[in-house]
């Protein structure tokens, strides 16, 4: 898994991942709680209280976010669609599907899904405050919290942008009406990356006729939304770019085998007495693994003359193996999960050739040129 993201389980048979960035939602409201919310609230507790009370709202939250993840899934599920990978971020979630949606009703359900449970679930928490104002106050200012939080998740989610899952809405509808994929997205992103820089100017000249600080908050969503849209333009530009090709296409060939008794002090003499395309390790028995370059920086340089290449490769059976066949959308995939720049591909136990990302980020760059993006 790479290095920015936690796992934390399995559901469905989907890893749950937590991306590093989600600590910074808990540490926001870690802070805004307590001095913003609470205090006026509940003006009797002490601090420690009010800490404890946002720590429990917090980590609630984060349940209704995977909640709100779990809703996508389920109607993925129900669509007969098997989920990949869940991931909690700093802004949400979101689920990664094996196989794309084949229809426009497939994404439009799926994307809604999501937004809809959170905003049940903000119902659910203002019937909670309501119920227990006057009862238990303290139940009551957690449940009003988390109504907020809920309802402005729910509604944040439903703006009509990519990555959100408005915007994946409106690409949904915009593919039933195009009959292409690729141009609705591009659209649905262009129209998020509007809406965002007119939310960021709106909020700016705002802040400046009216001194507010509210303004300044719909200024930085906007920055937000912009930056994800104009994220979500490239992706398409990717997706349309790779469309068609398969792992062969960025496979480097010809890989010679390297001694597994060399050392690492050796293997610059034996790189420069011949030109080797791939690092693999392997004699005549076979083929052992892959040599990479974080981890031949990992070994001390005193350590270099008695550390062989033996001790340091990347065992095949540690990879996530590829096909000469596997969708280059797949192999990003792959490589993205596992942290790699280079995939080996397999075919029958023979390895073929390994699958680099600079030959991903060429053809890309080709494909741009030539107008695609």
């Amino acid at each position: 898994m790479h290095r920015r993201f936690i796992r934390i389980g399995t559901i469905a048979g989907a890893p749950v991942v937590l991306d590093i960035g989600w600590f910074l939602l808990v540490a926001g409201l870690l802070w805004a709680l307590p001095r913003y919310y609470l205090e006026a609230i509940l003006p009797a507790s002490s601090a420690v209280e009010r800490v404890a009370l946002a720590l429990g709202v917090s980590l609630v939250f984060s349940g209704t976010i995977l909640l709100h993840e779990l809703a996508h899934l389920g109607m993925a599920s129900a669509l007969r669609l098997r989920a990949k990978r869940i991931t909690l971020t700093l802004f949400g979630g979101a689920v990664s599907l094996a196989e794309d949606r084949s229809h426009a009703a497939q994404e439009f359900l799926i994307s809604l899904a999501g937004p809809g449970a959170t905003l049940a679930l903000g119902l659910v928490f203002g019937l909670l405050h309501r119920y227990s104002v006057g009862r238990a106050p303290v139940v009551a200012a957690a449940a009003r919290a988390l109504q907020l939080a809920c309802i402005g998740l729910g509604l944040f989610n439903l703006f009509p942008a990519l990555p959100l899952d408005g915007g994946q809405a409106l690409r949904a509808v915009l593919w039933a009406l195009s009959r292409d994929r690729h141009t609705a997205g591009f659209w649905a992103a262009r129209i998020g990356q509007w809406a965002g820089s007119a939310m960021t100017i709106v909020g700016l000249m705002g802040y400046l006729s009216r001194d507010a600080n509210q303004w300044i908050w719909l200024a930085v969503v906007g920055l937000l939304v912009e930056g994800g849209a104009r994220a979500a333009y490239r992706q398409v530009g990717v997706e349309r770019a790779i469309e068609g090709h398969v792992a062969a296409d960025v496979m480097v060939r010809g890989c010679v085998p390297l001694s597994p008794d060399l050392t690492l002090d050796q293997l610059d003499g034996a790189l420069a007495r011949r030109s080797v395309p791939c690092l693999v390790v392997g004699d005549e028995r076979g083929v052992y693994g892959m040599l990479t370059g974080s981890r031949i920086r990992r070994v001390r340089r005193s350590r270099r003359g008695r550390t062989t290449l033996m001790q340091v490769l990347l065992p095949i059976a540690e990879q996530h193996r590829v096909s000469p066949e596997m969708p280059l959308r797949e192999v990003l995939e792959r490589m993205f999960d596992s942290g790699l720049q280079e995939l080996p591909v397999m075919r029958d136990g023979a390895m073929l050739g390994i699958a680099v990302h600079h030959e991903i980020v060429r053809l890309i760059e080709s494909r741009s040129i030539g107008g695609l993006s």
